[in-house]
């Protein structure tokens, strides 16, 4: 599959062919094509930001046809990321000459996120004549990144307010071990245990009863999966700690492992 950064290179490619063969901004089948073929925006604007073309897949999300925006202003109006009106009118003279890329871009008509890049055309005596302009709509990227960062902030204000303990674990070596990675207030009191004596710290170092205790299937098949298991209460010991403990783990969006436990002091007691 082609990359993003690939599919840039080989426009570029086309954009120097197009100098070096006395096309500069004069239309021409064999570009359009090329242009026309991919599924990005593609604008080829003058100095003065008048669109010289446009291929098929803008004008089609646009609704216009081509004569629509022939030799008027480039209708990609941005209004985020730093950048209001017009995009290119809107840059620098330092950027004016160099090739520009402004990731996270909104066009508020298209309610959409683009990654917009900007390569200078320049003449035979390396004077500036125009931009190619392209824009990949990268709004489901987006979509996906601002659910996960609500979910994240969501499961923090869980595991600071949560009345149970919270364990969070880095998964090692293919799921061979476990490093403690956050650990609650809730849980500190439950275990006796400072988080900063805990944290970096590998679960097998920090509870040597944790293979009889049976906990580390649990991680395995969670890190695996992503699917939650309930850890049923067990007993737990070793040379510090000793108790009935259940769990429910489950996989975060961060691919961390959430282990969130209660001990029952009641069971403790009878069983000690």
């Amino acid at each position: 599959m082609m990359t993003f950064n690939s599919e840039l290179e080989k426009l570029r490619e086309i954009t120097n062919q197009l100098v070096e063969n006395g096309y500069l901004l004069e239309r021409s089948a064999q570009w359009e094509f090329a242009f026309d073929a991919i599924p990005d925006f593609v604008v080829i604007v003058n100095s003065k930001f008048l669109v010289k073309f446009a291929n098929k897949t803008l004008l089609k999300r646009l609704g216009v046809k081509n004569y629509d925006l022939i030799d008027k202003q480039c209708p990609m109006k941005f209004n985020s990321s730093g950048c209001n009106g017009d995009c290119c009118a809107s840059l620098t003279n330092e950027d004016s000459l160099r090739y520009v890329n402004k990731p996270d871009m909104y066009i508020e008509s298209l309610k959409s996120w683009f990654d917009f890049t900007r390569t200078p055309i320049f003449d035979e005596e390396d004077g500036l004549i125009g931009y190619l302009c392209i824009l990949r709509d990268v709004t489901d990227r987006k979509l996906v990144e601002d659910a996960l960062q609500k979910s994240e902030e969501r499961y923090k204000y869980i595991f600071k307010k949560s009345k149970p303990g919270v364990a969070v674990y880095k998964t090692v070596d293919e799921g061979k071990d476990f490093v403690f990675v956050d650990y609650n207030e809730a849980a500190e009191k439950i275990e006796g245990q400072k988080r900063e004596d805990l944290i970096g710290r590998s679960i097998f170092d920090a509870r040597p009863g944790i293979d009889e205790f049976g906990l580390i299937s649990v991680l395995q098949e969670v890190w695996k999966t992503g699917k939650p298991i309930h850890h049923p209460r067990t007993y737990y010991r070793d040379e510090k700690l000793k108790g009935w403990y259940e769990n429910f783990v489950y996989k975060s969006p961060s691919d961390e492992l959430v282990a969130i436990f209660t001990r029952d002091v009641g069971r403790q007691e009878i069983s000690g």
